[in-house]
């Protein structure tokens, strides 16, 4: 996160809100990848698993009913 930070072109009051918004691009992503169904049910519990600890499965059926029903 400190190597992302000094790389950052960005006053010091902006940055932390980039870094931010790009976590939260990626675990967005993650979420999505996870429910697009191009990983085994194998390598979908797992990587769920790894994302969410024990909620895994509320979490991950949560996850397909939002990317059913956007806002």
């Amino acid at each position: 996160m400190v190597e992302l930070w000094r790389g950052l072109d960005l006053p010091a009051w902006i940055s932390p809100y980039a870094l931010r918004d790009a976590r939260l691009g990626y675990l967005n992503g993650y979420d999505e990848a996870l429910v697009r169904g191009g990983l085994s049910p194998a390598q979908t519990s797992l990587a769920a698993r790894a994302r969410w600890g024990k909620i895994w499965k509320q979490k991950l059926e949560a996850a397909r009913r939002r990317s059913k029903n956007p806002p």
